[in-house]
C-alpha cells in the first residue's frame, strides 16, 4: 500500500514539486501516473523511493512512514517496490 497524506515537496530553489497530495493505492491496485512536463510525476516516484523527503505531510509504503526510515532500510524499501 502506498499512501500520501497532504504531501508537499518544495525544492531548495523554491520550485514546488507537489502540493498537498493525498492518495491511497492499495496492494494489488494499478495506478498510472500521467501528466504534463513539470506536473510532479518524478517527484511522486522519488518520494515513494525515499530519494526525496516531503517538505510537509507524510508518505507511507506498506504501512511504514518513509520519512522515519533509517538509511539502512532504504534498499529494502526499494526492493519491495521492484526498483
Amino acid at each position: 500500500m502506498i499512501r500520501f497524506v497532504d504531501a508537499t515537496k518544495v525544492y531548495s530553489n523554491g520550485v514546488i514539486g507537489l502540493r498537498n497530495l493525498t492518495v491511497r493505492i492499495e496492494k494489488g491496485e494499478f495506478a498510472f501516473v500521467i501528466g504534463a512536463s513539470g506536473s510532479g510525476k518524478s517527484t511522486f516516484l522519488k518520494l515513494i523511493m525515499h530519494e526525496e523527503v516531503p517538505t510537509e505531510g507524510e508518505v507511507y509504503v506498506n504501512g511504514y512512514s518513509v520519512h522515519d526510515m533509517v538509511h539502512s532500510e532504504i534498499p529494502y524499501l526499494r526492493r519491495s517496490l521492484g526498483v
